[in-house]
């Protein structure tokens, strides 16, 4: 979420489509070096959360032409989805409607990025 957070900041998101792009892994791995230490057991890959995050009210996938979000959900199996396969069934996500609009809101963005630090990332 900080990742993206940063990217509607700087306006590399300006719609409600969340893509797995250079951008957004870029992104994920400068949040990652500033919040997770370096040797950390956990691994920098911004696909886990991004796929993990389909099952929160707030993400939603919109699938490739001819795929069901039903279909979606079983790719894994309750593993991450490998990229490969995410890019061939998901064509973006997208936030809840109400939680982007906030991100868009610099004073909002803020709150909510001090927020998501506080709550998950420290110690």
């Amino acid at each position: 979420m900080l990742a993206i957070s940063d990217l509607i900041e700087s306006r590399q998101i300006l719609v409600n489509e969340i893509n797995m792009t250079d951008d957004l892994k870029v992104a994920f791995e400068g949040r990652w070096l500033r919040h997770i230490k370096p040797n950390s057991s956990y691994k920098c890959s911004v696909w886990t959360p991004f796929w993990h995050m389909g099952y929160e009210r707030f993400w939603d996938f919109v699938p490739q032409d001819g795929i069901s979000t039903d279909f979606i959900k079983t790719l894994a199996d309750g593993h991450t989805a490998s990229i490969g396969k995410m890019r061939q069934y998901i064509q973006y996500a997208k936030l809840d409607e109400d939680l982007f609009r906030l991100f868009q809101n610099d004073d909002s963005r803020k709150a909510l990025s001090k927020t998501l630090i506080s709550t998950w990332l420290t110690n």
